[in-house]
């Protein structure tokens, strides 16, 4: 792609950089490069992803200072857009738990489970079946949500199936992140465009190839369960 759009590097091959230069430029970046590392602690279980995310503030705010780039009045900026955006997600998944708690009070997951039995005896059907319930769900649907009025719905229906309970997770969480990012009402590709000024039909249309390789990323993870059960079947 970047050689058929003619995209350059900002030195011509082989250029050196002028001497000092290097020394200067990891100077300025050592800090902020410093930052996907603590974030990186949640992977060898330092924290938890909210606690990497709380973490991740703290550590933007000293940097924001020790640059001279944040002040009084941006942090009260700041603080006041996350309260705000803190505040909607909360009432989304508050009604989403109050939903979730009435479809379990009402049995629905055990009328579905046999109705879906009743269905189809075959696993796969029902993991296709619901990869595009789920794809469809994301377009519309904060990921959350899904997840809190949903998996009480589909795991059940799954264990049935005798599908593992490692991989139906996998598949579900899956299915929510590609959902953050597909319009029309993805909440990330908000988020980047929002940031970045990039426009929503251009970020649609850049986006397509890689939208392609997350299907056949969720088709393999839902149809080749060693790649969600091999590590846990190892050291399980």
């Amino acid at each position: 792609m970047s050689h058929k759009r003619g995209y350059k590097p900002t030195r011509a091959k082989g250029e050196k950089l002028p001497e000092g230069e290097a020394a200067s430029i990891i100077k300025a970046a050592i800090l902020p490069m410093c930052l996907p590392i603590i974030i990186g602690g949640v992977r060898v279980g330092a924290f938890t992803a909210t606690e990497a995310g709380a973490v991740a503030v703290v550590y933007s705010v000293f940097l924001g200072l020790l640059y001279h780039e944040l002040d009084g009045k941006k942090i009260l900026a700041g603080l006041k857009e996350t309260a705000l955006s803190t505040a909607g997600i909360m009432l989304i998944i508050g009604a989403a738990s109050a939903l979730s708690w009435v479809l379990t009070k009402e049995r629905i997951p055990q009328t579905l489970t046999d109705l879906m039995l009743q269905i189809s005896p075959n696993k796969y059907i029902f993991l296709l079946l619901m990869n595009v319930f789920l794809l469809i769900c994301g377009m519309f649907l904060e990921g959350n949500a899904i997840i809190i009025i949903l998996v009480p719905l589909l795991f059940p229906i799954a264990m049935q199936y005798g599908i593992n309970e490692v991989q139906i997770l996998m598949v579900i969480i899956f299915n929510v992140s590609i959902g953050c990012i597909t319009p029309p009402m993805g909440t990330l590709m908000f988020v980047v465009c929002n940031e970045t000024g990039c426009k929503l039909k251009d970020f649609i249309k850049e986006s397509v190839p890689f939208f392609t390789v997350l299907i056949v990323e969720l088709l393999l993870l839902t149809f080749v369960p060693p790649l969600t059960t091999g590590l846990v079947t190892l050291f399980g």
